[in-house]
């Protein structure tokens, strides 16, 4: 588990230190802080996976710089195809393979992640934020100073470091959690807190005097998954327990159905 956290329009790198402080036990191993054109990413990171090509925030030749938590399974494939295509790899982890793909594809290279992760990624110029298609990883956001500057971390506490974010229940937000345990669409517990929905993605750009845009949408479409039938779950699970009950029954295998020797119908089948 990491942590992420940081601010676009006006960076502000005392204020990511802060909130990357907040955030410092989903990542002992390591806290760093960069400020990028327009943009201002800092991270506190878990070391699991090349601990020390992984550090973050993590930059390249390409002007992109990228914050990143989780984990993306399939990243040694994906640095094969990476290497096939000519592109020199320096570590074995996953941050260098995300970030070499959004380099090289921008958004659509998140489509070929699999796995578990929430990110932040700008040039200086752009910020993008993105989730999994599950949402596992959290990535909360929030506006404030009249749309101009934007605040993003991986858990509420963090932005609320920042004393220009107001502090107000979303009471709409309650009755969800109230009733379903859970909150429904894009909203939070705290009025103007809004998080990254599963598999999408916010990208933030500077306008006239100063005001951002934001643009959301999907990474990738969901892909359709073939499941075995529930009849044919069951009948294997059952069919197998039964063999097992009846290799360490002490008692003759008896069809089912059937009256054993004994008067009792048997519980099991003959293999």
């Amino acid at each position: 588990m990491c942590g992420i956290a940081g601010t676009f329009g006006d960076p502000d790198r005392a204020l990511v230190e802060r909130m990357i402080r907040r955030i410092t036990h989903r990542g002992p191993d390591g806290q760093g802080v960069a400020v990028v054109g327009h943009a201002a990413l800092g991270s506190a990171r878990l070391s699991l996976v090349d601990f020390e090509g992984g550090a973050q925030p993590a930059a390249g030749p390409g002007g992109l710089t990228l914050v990143y938590n989780g984990e993306v399974y399939n990243h040694a494939e994906l640095r094969g195809e990476l290497e096939r295509a000519g592109v020199a790899m320096r570590g074995r982890g996953d941050t260098e393979v995300v970030r070499r793909l959004l380099e090289l594809r921008g958004e659509g290279g998140l489509e070929a992640l699999e796995g578990m992760f929430a990110l932040a990624a700008s040039d200086g110029e752009r910020l993008l934020l993105a989730r999994d298609a599950f949402g596992i990883k959290p990535l909360f956001y929030a506006l404030v100073d009249g749309g101009r500057r934007l605040i993003f971390a991986s858990e509420l506490k963090a932005l609320l470091e920042d004393p220009a974010l107001p502090r107000a229940i979303d009471r709409a937000a309650l009755v969800e959690w109230a009733t379903f345990r859970h909150m429904l669409g894009e909203r939070t517990l705290l009025r103007g807190i809004s998080q990254v929905p599963p598999g999408g993605i916010l990208e933030v750009t500077r306008g006239a005097e100063g005001v951002l845009h934001l643009r959301a949408g999907r990474h990738s479409q969901a892909r359709p998954v073939e499941l075995p039938s529930a009849r044919r779950i069951w009948s294997t699970s059952c069919a197998s327990g039964s063999r097992r009950r009846c290799a360490r029954s002490p008692s003759p295998i008896t069809p089912w159905g059937r009256s054993s020797p004994a008067g009792w119908t048997a519980p099991c089948w003959s293999p």
